[in-house]
């Protein structure tokens, strides 16, 4: 997309709405609106045939959200092309609710995919751990 001439005329208009319309035509026409995304990801969920046992689809909504970020900051020049990352070197698992992914409960980690059948305990080994920042930990919400 920012390699089409129409790309390159929609930078140069004056900001205002025309340039905003044009810039969202330019998305819906390559299919790059968060609609698209989500669609996609959800998509290749389905027709995988390992996702589905260790993704929820929530979390694949919570990645598309970080993907179509990604995407438009490297559109708009504000980041570096996007790049994937290996799974062992996140720190962190993303999702859109409250409900599932990774929560801390009743002195667990959980790892929860919105279903009953999916889901992962670990408890917690409070040993080492000051009762201070225990408490912290355990009460933040």
């Amino acid at each position: 997309m920012k390699n089409d001439p129409a790309w390159k005329s929609t930078g140069r208009l004056p900001k205002g709405p025309e340039k905003s319309k044009a810039y969202r035509e330019l998305f819906k026409q390559y299919k790059l609106t968060t609609f698209d995304v989500y669609t996609l990801g959800l998509e290749h969920w389905r027709a995988s045939k390992w996702m589905k046992d260790r993704i929820g689809s929530r979390i694949v909504n919570a990645l598309a959200v970080e993907i179509s970020q990604n995407v438009n900051e490297y559109l708009y020049a504000r980041a570096e092309l996007p790049r994937s990352t290996r799974p062992s070197s996140r720190r962190m698992v993303w999702n859109n609710d409250n409900k599932s992914g990774l929560l801390y409960k009743d002195g667990k980690v959980k790892w929860s995919f919105g279903s009953k059948n999916k889901n992962l305990d670990i408890k917690i080994d409070w040993s080492g751990v000051s009762n201070q920042r225990r408490t912290w930990l355990q009460h933040k919400k």
